[in-house]
């Protein structure tokens, strides 16, 4: 009876273990990539503002948020969120924040797709070229007004960190608006570029809006996400600022990484 009632007990403290660890998965949402996490009733509200912000003062449009991309950290589920507008269907029921899952975020921590593009030389690129040092990777366009403008910041953390670092771009644009576009700019990374260096960002990452930029470590893997370099308007200021120390955070961990 003893081992009977000492048996019971043991199970019940291992079922008692296993519930606390099942009820206490927590789940957050981020509205700026894990910088800064909400609870659901926290984000809720945000959608109810967002909502009665309308979108610039049109009838037909609205502010629309979705989970593009969940992230699981131990106990805990982070939804990544974020809003873009939508039009309204007097007939349509919408669901409160759905789940869509981005192409690009599901590479997150995981080894980039391999590639096959044609450079701004003429020389075809792998994937493998820039393994054993990390890359830093801008997808851009000369049509696209941000990406022009990080060029110079851009450019000056190639000269930081160029000898650590594989400093790569890439674009639709085919040479000859290149050409044109760097008689009269400087963007001292290796570019791939053309229909190629398009359909690999468009329809094997599912980017469909620039600039972003893709941090990859020594060995191939996709380990941060950015869009543009951050900015930032100090009081007073008439621009804003760009804010290089996220980008020079990222490059130097990964370059401690490879050390």
């Amino acid at each position: 009876m003893k081992i009977t009632w000492r048996l019971q007990q043991i199970v019940s403290l291992i079922l008692f273990l296993l519930s606390i660890h099942t009820f206490a998965q927590v789940t957050l949402y981020s509205l700026d990539k894990r910088r800064r996490f909400m609870t659901k009733e926290q984000i809720l509200e945000v959608v109810e503002n967002r909502k009665a912000q309308g979108f610039r003062g049109r009838d037909d449009m609205e502010w629309r948020g979705t989970i593009y991309h969940k992230e699981q950290r131990k106990d805990t589920v982070i939804n990544h969120v974020r809003f873009r507008p939508a039009r309204i269907e007097s007939d349509e029921e919408v669901a409160i924040l759905p789940y869509e899952q981005q192409a690009l975020w599901s590479y997150l921590d995981k080894q980039l797709p391999e590639f096959s593009i044609t450079d701004y030389t003429g020389a075809t690129m792998t994937h493998e070229d820039f393994l054993g040092k990390p890359t830093l990777i801008n997808v851009w366009g000369v049509f696209c007004k941000p990406c022009i403008k990080e060029i110079p910041v851009l450019n000056a953390l190639r000269e930081r960190y160029k000898d650590q670092v594989n400093f790569v771009t890439i674009t639709g644009d085919n040479r000859d608006k290149l050409v044109q576009f760097f008689e009269k700019k400087t963007f001292n990374y290796t570019h791939l570029i053309g229909n190629e260096a398009m359909t690999y960002y468009r329809q094997t990452l599912g980017i469909n809006a620039v600039p972003k930029n893709l941090f990859i470590d020594a060995k191939g893997m996709l380990r941060y996400i950015e869009n543009n370099v951050p900015m930032i308007r100090l009081p007073g200021a008439e621009k804003s600022k760009f804010m290089p120390e996220r980008f020079e955070k990222i490059l130097e961990k990964l370059i401690a990484e490879n050390n």
